[in-house]
Protein backbone atom coordinates (compact mmCIF):
# COMPACT_ATOMS: atom_id res chain seq x y z
CA UNK A 1 0.00 0.00 0.00
CA UNK A 2 3.12 2.21 0.79
CA UNK A 3 4.28 1.60 -2.90
CA UNK A 4 0.48 2.21 -3.97
CA UNK A 5 0.88 6.26 -2.42
CA UNK A 6 4.02 6.73 -3.90
CA UNK A 7 3.00 6.14 -7.24
CA UNK A 8 0.44 8.18 -6.84
CA UNK A 9 2.14 11.30 -5.51
CA UNK A 10 4.29 11.08 -8.07
CA UNK A 11 2.05 11.11 -10.74
CA UNK A 12 0.22 14.22 -9.43
CA UNK A 13 3.79 15.17 -9.43
CA UNK A 14 4.26 14.59 -13.01
CA UNK A 15 1.09 16.14 -13.70
CA UNK A 16 1.87 19.09 -12.34
CA UNK A 17 5.26 19.58 -14.03
CA UNK A 18 3.28 19.75 -17.51
CA UNK A 19 -0.24 22.09 -16.86
CA UNK A 20 -1.07 22.09 -20.68
CA UNK A 21 -0.56 18.51 -21.20
CA UNK A 22 -2.81 18.20 -17.72
CA UNK A 23 -5.58 21.16 -18.90
CA UNK A 24 -5.92 19.52 -22.15
CA UNK A 25 -6.53 16.13 -21.02
CA UNK A 26 -8.35 17.22 -17.82
CA UNK A 27 -10.94 19.51 -20.81
CA UNK A 28 -11.28 16.71 -23.23
CA UNK A 29 -12.58 14.12 -20.74
CA UNK A 30 -14.87 16.69 -18.79
CA UNK A 31 -16.66 17.17 -21.81
CA UNK A 32 -17.59 13.54 -22.72
CA UNK A 33 -18.39 13.23 -18.86
CA UNK A 34 -20.54 16.31 -18.43
CA UNK A 35 -22.20 15.69 -21.39
CA UNK A 36 -23.41 12.30 -20.37
CA UNK A 37 -23.77 13.32 -17.18
CA UNK A 38 -26.60 15.75 -18.38
CA UNK A 39 -28.27 13.56 -20.44
CA UNK A 40 -28.29 10.61 -17.81
CA UNK A 41 -29.70 12.83 -15.58
CA UNK A 42 -32.31 14.36 -17.68
CA UNK A 43 -33.65 10.83 -18.31
CA UNK A 44 -33.43 9.88 -14.70
CA UNK A 45 -35.88 12.96 -13.93
CA UNK A 46 -38.17 12.57 -16.75
CA UNK A 47 -38.41 8.58 -17.12
CA UNK A 48 -37.08 6.62 -14.42
CA UNK A 49 -37.53 8.58 -11.10
CA UNK A 50 -40.68 9.03 -9.33
CA UNK A 51 -42.71 12.49 -9.40
CA UNK A 52 -42.03 14.56 -5.96
CA UNK A 53 -44.11 14.77 -3.62
CA UNK A 54 -46.08 11.75 -3.79
CA UNK A 55 -46.54 8.88 -1.18
CA UNK A 56 -45.73 5.10 -1.99
CA UNK A 57 -45.50 6.05 -6.18
CA UNK A 58 -45.14 2.23 -7.27
CA UNK A 59 -48.57 1.49 -6.27
CA UNK A 60 -50.08 4.41 -8.60
CA UNK A 61 -51.59 3.34 -12.00
CA UNK A 62 -52.65 5.35 -14.91
CA UNK A 63 -56.08 4.30 -16.84
CA UNK A 64 -55.54 5.30 -20.72
CA UNK A 65 -58.72 5.28 -23.07
CA UNK A 66 -58.40 3.03 -26.04
CA UNK A 67 -60.91 3.72 -28.60
CA UNK A 68 -61.20 1.26 -31.26
CA UNK A 69 -57.76 0.47 -31.20
CA UNK A 70 -56.56 3.33 -30.88
CA UNK A 71 -54.97 5.76 -27.73
CA UNK A 72 -57.08 8.87 -26.60
CA UNK A 73 -55.90 8.71 -23.18
CA UNK A 74 -58.25 11.23 -21.70
CA UNK A 75 -61.48 9.73 -20.49
CA UNK A 76 -65.72 11.41 -19.90
CA UNK A 77 -66.72 12.56 -16.68
CA UNK A 78 -69.46 10.23 -15.91
CA UNK A 79 -66.70 6.77 -17.22
CA UNK A 80 -64.82 8.26 -14.28
CA UNK A 81 -67.60 7.56 -11.92
CA UNK A 82 -68.56 4.44 -13.06
CA UNK A 83 -65.24 3.29 -13.01
CA UNK A 84 -64.58 4.51 -9.11
CA UNK A 85 -67.80 3.21 -8.24
CA UNK A 86 -67.05 -0.60 -9.38
CA UNK A 87 -63.65 -1.10 -8.59
CA UNK A 88 -62.67 -2.98 -5.63
CA UNK A 89 -58.97 -3.52 -6.60
CA UNK A 90 -57.86 0.52 -6.08
CA UNK A 91 -57.98 2.73 -2.96
CA UNK A 92 -59.08 5.30 -4.56
CA UNK A 93 -59.46 6.32 -8.32
CA UNK A 94 -58.84 10.15 -8.42
CA UNK A 95 -59.24 12.30 -12.07
CA UNK A 96 -57.42 15.47 -13.57
CA UNK A 97 -57.39 18.15 -16.06
CA UNK A 98 -55.57 20.77 -17.37
CA UNK A 99 -56.67 24.61 -17.68
CA UNK A 100 -55.02 27.94 -17.51
CA UNK A 101 -57.24 30.61 -15.35
CA UNK A 102 -57.16 34.32 -15.18
CA UNK A 103 -55.98 35.46 -12.06
CA UNK A 104 -56.09 38.73 -10.69
CA UNK A 105 -54.68 40.11 -7.11
CA UNK A 106 -55.21 43.74 -6.69
CA UNK A 107 -52.93 45.64 -9.87
CA UNK A 108 -51.68 42.51 -10.69
CA UNK A 109 -53.10 39.94 -13.89
CA UNK A 110 -51.55 36.45 -14.81
CA UNK A 111 -52.45 33.72 -16.74
CA UNK A 112 -51.72 30.64 -14.08
CA UNK A 113 -51.49 26.81 -14.64
CA UNK A 114 -54.74 25.30 -12.64
CA UNK A 115 -55.77 21.53 -12.67
CA UNK A 116 -59.96 20.48 -11.96
CA UNK A 117 -59.34 17.73 -9.35
CA UNK A 118 -61.63 15.18 -8.02
CA UNK A 119 -62.44 15.42 -4.06
CA UNK A 120 -60.20 12.39 -3.12
CA UNK A 121 -57.60 13.72 -5.11
CA UNK A 122 -54.94 15.03 -2.28
CA UNK A 123 -56.01 12.33 -0.10
CA UNK A 124 -55.11 9.42 -2.87
CA UNK A 125 -51.86 10.67 -3.99
CA UNK A 126 -51.00 10.98 -0.23
CA UNK A 127 -50.31 14.59 -0.79
CA UNK A 128 -49.91 16.97 3.12
CA UNK A 129 -50.82 20.20 3.33
CA UNK A 130 -48.05 23.10 4.14
CA UNK A 131 -50.43 25.73 5.30
CA UNK A 132 -54.49 25.37 6.00
CA UNK A 133 -56.61 22.40 4.22
CA UNK A 134 -56.32 20.77 0.98
CA UNK A 135 -59.91 20.16 -1.70
CA UNK A 136 -61.74 17.45 0.44
CA UNK A 137 -65.10 15.50 -0.88
CA UNK A 138 -67.18 18.07 0.25
CA UNK A 139 -65.70 20.48 -2.33
CA UNK A 140 -66.26 18.77 -5.13
CA UNK A 141 -70.10 19.29 -5.26
CA UNK A 142 -72.04 21.02 -8.05
CA UNK A 143 -74.08 24.07 -6.87
CA UNK A 144 -71.65 24.67 -3.85
CA UNK A 145 -71.86 28.31 -2.52
CA UNK A 146 -68.15 28.81 -1.50
CA UNK A 147 -65.56 27.57 -4.55
CA UNK A 148 -62.11 26.92 -2.67
CA UNK A 149 -58.61 27.31 -4.74
CA UNK A 150 -55.48 25.47 -3.27
CA UNK A 151 -52.29 26.97 -4.01
CA UNK A 152 -48.90 25.52 -4.62
CA UNK A 153 -46.00 26.27 -2.41
CA UNK A 154 -43.98 28.57 -5.07
CA UNK A 155 -47.35 30.01 -6.30
CA UNK A 156 -47.64 30.77 -2.61
CA UNK A 157 -44.44 32.37 -2.30
CA UNK A 158 -44.30 34.45 -5.77
CA UNK A 159 -47.97 35.74 -5.61
CA UNK A 160 -48.22 36.13 -1.85
CA UNK A 161 -44.94 36.36 -0.20
CA UNK A 162 -45.31 33.39 1.63
CA UNK A 163 -48.10 34.63 3.76
CA UNK A 164 -48.80 32.42 7.04
CA UNK A 165 -52.33 33.58 6.62
CA UNK A 166 -53.33 33.18 3.29
CA UNK A 167 -55.62 30.50 4.14
CA UNK A 168 -59.33 32.01 4.31
CA UNK A 169 -57.94 35.30 2.26
CA UNK A 170 -60.42 35.77 -1.52
CA UNK A 171 -58.90 35.60 -4.85
CA UNK A 172 -60.01 36.29 -8.09
CA UNK A 173 -60.15 33.39 -11.05
CA UNK A 174 -61.66 34.17 -14.26
CA UNK A 175 -63.96 36.96 -12.52
CA UNK A 176 -65.02 34.68 -9.81
CA UNK A 177 -64.17 35.03 -6.10
CA UNK A 178 -62.88 31.89 -4.48
CA UNK A 179 -61.36 31.28 -1.00
CA UNK A 180 -57.93 30.13 -0.65
CA UNK A 181 -58.35 26.59 1.33
CA UNK A 182 -54.76 25.77 1.69
CA UNK A 183 -51.41 25.30 0.28
CA UNK A 184 -49.90 22.09 -1.00
CA UNK A 185 -46.87 21.14 0.37
CA UNK A 186 -43.21 22.06 -0.81
CA UNK A 187 -42.53 18.60 -2.55
CA UNK A 188 -45.54 18.57 -4.56
CA UNK A 189 -45.44 20.21 -7.93
CA UNK A 190 -48.46 18.35 -9.93
CA UNK A 191 -48.20 14.75 -11.61
CA UNK A 192 -47.33 16.91 -15.37
CA UNK A 193 -43.52 16.17 -15.26
CA UNK A 194 -43.26 19.04 -17.58
CA UNK A 195 -45.09 21.74 -16.16
CA UNK A 196 -45.30 23.03 -12.49
CA UNK A 197 -49.19 23.85 -11.08
CA UNK A 198 -50.22 27.08 -9.39
CA UNK A 199 -53.78 26.05 -8.48
CA UNK A 200 -56.10 23.04 -7.86
CA UNK A 201 -59.80 23.43 -8.57
CA UNK A 202 -62.43 21.06 -7.85
CA UNK A 203 -64.01 19.17 -10.91
CA UNK A 204 -67.47 20.70 -10.36
CA UNK A 205 -66.15 24.14 -10.85
CA UNK A 206 -65.74 23.24 -14.56
CA UNK A 207 -68.18 26.02 -16.10
CA UNK A 208 -66.39 28.45 -14.11
CA UNK A 209 -62.72 27.12 -15.11
CA UNK A 210 -63.30 26.22 -18.56
CA UNK A 211 -66.12 28.62 -19.83
CA UNK A 212 -65.66 27.63 -23.35
CA UNK A 213 -66.26 23.86 -23.41
CA UNK A 214 -70.08 22.38 -23.55
CA UNK A 215 -72.41 23.02 -20.91
CA UNK A 216 -73.27 19.31 -20.27
CA UNK A 217 -69.30 18.42 -20.37
CA UNK A 218 -69.73 16.73 -16.74
CA UNK A 219 -73.03 14.59 -18.10
CA UNK A 220 -71.47 13.93 -21.62
CA UNK A 221 -69.73 10.19 -22.15
CA UNK A 222 -68.32 10.94 -25.23
CA UNK A 223 -66.50 14.08 -24.33
CA UNK A 224 -63.21 12.91 -23.16
CA UNK A 225 -61.25 15.70 -21.08
CA UNK A 226 -60.09 14.07 -17.64
CA UNK A 227 -56.63 12.12 -16.90
CA UNK A 228 -57.49 9.38 -14.35
CA UNK A 229 -55.89 7.66 -11.78
CA UNK A 230 -55.60 5.12 -9.49
CA UNK A 231 -53.80 3.44 -5.98
CA UNK A 232 -53.56 -0.13 -6.06
CA UNK A 233 -54.91 -1.84 -2.58
CA UNK A 234 -52.33 -4.19 -1.11
CA UNK A 235 -51.29 -7.07 -2.40
CA UNK A 236 -53.10 -6.71 -5.44
CA UNK A 237 -51.04 -7.15 -9.09
CA UNK A 238 -51.49 -4.50 -11.96
CA UNK A 239 -52.28 -7.90 -14.13
CA UNK A 240 -55.80 -8.80 -11.90
CA UNK A 241 -56.35 -4.91 -11.45
CA UNK A 242 -56.29 -4.96 -15.23
CA UNK A 243 -58.50 -8.02 -15.10
CA UNK A 244 -60.92 -5.95 -13.31
CA UNK A 245 -60.75 -2.69 -15.46
CA UNK A 246 -61.83 -5.12 -18.54
CA UNK A 247 -65.03 -6.88 -16.91
CA UNK A 248 -65.89 -3.03 -15.97
CA UNK A 249 -65.11 -2.00 -19.38
CA UNK A 250 -67.14 -4.63 -21.39
CA UNK A 251 -70.24 -3.88 -18.57
CA UNK A 252 -69.95 0.09 -19.74
CA UNK A 253 -70.08 -0.88 -23.31
CA UNK A 254 -73.21 -3.29 -22.92
CA UNK A 255 -74.99 -0.43 -20.96
CA UNK A 256 -73.83 2.21 -23.09
CA UNK A 257 -73.55 1.10 -26.68
CA UNK A 258 -73.61 4.74 -28.47
CA UNK A 259 -69.99 5.65 -26.93
CA UNK A 260 -68.48 2.55 -24.80
CA UNK A 261 -69.07 -0.29 -27.68
CA UNK A 262 -65.41 -0.30 -28.59
CA UNK A 263 -64.00 1.50 -25.92
CA UNK A 264 -61.26 -0.56 -24.13
CA UNK A 265 -58.95 1.01 -20.88
CA UNK A 266 -55.18 -0.23 -20.12
CA UNK A 267 -53.77 0.33 -17.10
CA UNK A 268 -50.06 1.53 -17.13
CA UNK A 269 -47.95 1.95 -14.03
CA UNK A 270 -46.90 5.15 -12.63
CA UNK A 271 -47.91 8.57 -13.61
CA UNK A 272 -46.91 11.62 -15.86
CA UNK A 273 -46.51 11.09 -19.51
CA UNK A 274 -48.90 8.60 -21.82
CA UNK A 275 -47.33 5.76 -22.54
CA UNK A 276 -46.87 6.69 -26.17
CA UNK A 277 -45.24 10.10 -25.13
CA UNK A 278 -43.04 8.01 -22.71
CA UNK A 279 -42.09 5.88 -25.48
CA UNK A 280 -41.27 8.58 -28.60
CA UNK A 281 -39.37 10.75 -25.11
CA UNK A 282 -37.44 7.03 -24.38
CA UNK A 283 -36.16 7.29 -27.91
CA UNK A 284 -35.20 10.65 -28.46
CA UNK A 285 -33.00 10.57 -24.81
CA UNK A 286 -31.40 7.33 -25.95
CA UNK A 287 -30.24 8.52 -29.07
CA UNK A 288 -28.94 11.51 -27.27
CA UNK A 289 -27.50 9.65 -25.10
CA UNK A 290 -25.84 7.24 -27.89
CA UNK A 291 -24.83 10.47 -29.65
CA UNK A 292 -22.72 12.27 -26.45
CA UNK A 293 -21.37 8.47 -25.63
CA UNK A 294 -19.64 8.40 -29.04
CA UNK A 295 -18.59 12.15 -27.90
CA UNK A 296 -17.32 10.65 -24.64
CA UNK A 297 -15.29 8.21 -27.08
CA UNK A 298 -13.22 11.02 -29.34
CA UNK A 299 -12.57 12.58 -26.00
CA UNK A 300 -10.95 9.31 -25.00
CA UNK A 301 -9.42 8.62 -28.30
CA UNK A 302 -7.91 12.45 -28.40
CA UNK A 303 -6.35 12.15 -24.95
CA UNK A 304 -5.08 8.74 -25.91
CA UNK A 305 -3.47 10.41 -28.68
CA UNK A 306 -1.45 13.04 -26.64
CA UNK A 307 -0.49 9.81 -24.08
CA UNK A 308 1.14 8.08 -27.27
CA UNK A 309 2.94 11.43 -28.35
CA UNK A 310 4.39 11.96 -25.02
CA UNK A 311 5.95 8.24 -24.60
CA UNK A 312 7.08 8.64 -27.82
CA UNK A 313 9.15 11.95 -26.75
CA UNK A 314 10.50 10.11 -23.87
CA UNK A 315 12.07 7.23 -25.19
CA UNK A 316 15.51 7.94 -24.67
CA UNK A 317 14.34 8.87 -20.92
CA UNK A 318 12.66 5.03 -20.90
CA UNK A 319 15.94 3.17 -22.19
CA UNK A 320 18.20 4.67 -19.61
CA UNK A 321 15.76 3.68 -17.09
CA UNK A 322 15.26 0.31 -18.10
CA UNK A 323 19.18 0.07 -18.34
CA UNK A 324 19.39 1.41 -15.01
CA UNK A 325 17.02 -1.16 -13.90
CA UNK A 326 18.82 -4.46 -15.75
CA UNK A 327 22.58 -3.56 -14.66
CA UNK A 328 21.31 -3.58 -10.65
CA UNK A 329 21.61 -0.32 -10.06
CA UNK A 330 18.53 2.15 -8.10
CA UNK A 331 15.78 2.91 -10.80
CA UNK A 332 15.39 6.46 -10.30
CA UNK A 333 11.62 6.35 -10.97
CA UNK A 334 8.45 4.49 -12.57
CA UNK A 335 8.36 4.44 -16.16
CA UNK A 336 6.14 6.12 -18.61
CA UNK A 337 3.39 5.72 -16.91
CA UNK A 338 3.36 7.56 -14.15
CA UNK A 339 3.83 10.48 -16.31
CA UNK A 340 0.30 9.79 -18.10
CA UNK A 341 -1.97 10.73 -15.74
CA UNK A 342 -3.35 7.36 -16.08
CA UNK A 343 -0.69 5.59 -13.28
CA UNK A 344 -2.81 4.36 -10.77
CA UNK A 345 -3.91 1.30 -13.10
CA UNK A 346 -0.32 0.87 -12.94
CA UNK A 347 1.09 0.79 -9.64
CA UNK A 348 -2.17 -1.02 -8.98
CA UNK A 349 -1.13 -3.72 -11.07
CA UNK A 350 2.58 -3.64 -9.85
CA UNK A 351 1.37 -4.23 -6.26
CA UNK A 352 -0.21 -7.01 -7.02
CA UNK A 353 2.74 -8.13 -8.97
CA UNK A 354 4.64 -7.92 -6.02
CA UNK A 355 2.23 -9.86 -3.57
CA UNK A 356 2.46 -12.65 -6.03
CA UNK A 357 6.48 -12.57 -6.31
CA UNK A 358 6.26 -13.05 -2.75
CA UNK A 359 3.81 -15.69 -2.29
CA UNK A 360 6.09 -17.05 -4.86
CA UNK A 361 8.97 -17.07 -2.58
CA UNK A 362 6.98 -17.86 0.48
CA UNK A 363 6.13 -21.39 -1.60
CA UNK A 364 10.06 -21.81 -2.88
CA UNK A 365 10.99 -21.40 0.72
CA UNK A 366 8.68 -24.28 1.91
CA UNK A 367 10.27 -26.31 -1.28
CA UNK A 368 7.10 -26.27 -2.90
CA UNK A 369 7.27 -27.48 -6.59
CA UNK A 370 8.52 -23.73 -7.98
CA UNK A 371 11.82 -23.44 -9.47
CA UNK A 372 14.34 -20.94 -8.13
CA UNK A 373 14.61 -18.10 -9.34
CA UNK A 374 17.82 -17.53 -11.73
CA UNK A 375 20.60 -16.03 -9.89
CA UNK A 376 21.94 -13.75 -12.44
CA UNK A 377 18.98 -11.46 -12.55
CA UNK A 378 19.13 -8.73 -9.80
CA UNK A 379 16.07 -7.54 -7.79
CA UNK A 380 15.40 -4.03 -9.28
CA UNK A 381 14.42 -1.60 -6.68
CA UNK A 382 12.96 2.12 -7.15
CA UNK A 383 13.62 5.16 -5.43
CA UNK A 384 11.68 8.60 -6.12
CA UNK A 385 13.67 11.89 -7.66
Amino acid sequence: MNYLFQDFRFALRMLRRSPLFTSVSILALSVGIGANTAIFSLMDAVLLRALPGLARPNELVTFERWQAGQLLGDMGYPDYLDYREQLKSFSGVVAEASTRLSFAEGPLVERVASELVSGNYFDVLGVKPAAGRLIAEEDDREGRSEPVAVLSHAFWQRAFGGDSHVAGKTIHLNGHSFTVAGVAAREFRGTQPQAQTDLWLAISLEPIAMPRMSPDTLRNRANGWLRIFGRLKPQVSLRAAQAEVNTVAARLAQAYPVTNHVRTVTLVEGVGLWSDDRAELRRFLELLLLCVGLLQLIACGNVANLLLARGAARQKEIAVRLALATSGRPMPAPPVGACCGCYLPKACCSSCLRGFSAFSWRRQRHNWPYPSPSPRMPCATRTYT
